[in-house]
């Protein structure tokens, strides 16, 4: 779910995403950084409707 949204691509050089310009693409590192970031805001949305807040 999380890599749908921002794009995941598989590449020669790995697992890579557009910048947030899509101007261009991310390192494989930044990538997974994103991807990371990106699980983790879900998992607090989620959290947080859970407590009903």
């Amino acid at each position: 779910m999380a890599y749908q949204e921002m794009g995941l691509e598989h590449s020669p050089l790995g697992l890579v995403c557009m910048n947030s310009w899509e101007a261009g693409y991310l390192s494989t590192a930044q990538s997974m950084n994103a991807l990371v970031d990106r699980i983790r805001l879900l998992i607090s949305c989620r959290e947080m409707d859970e407590a009903g807040v």
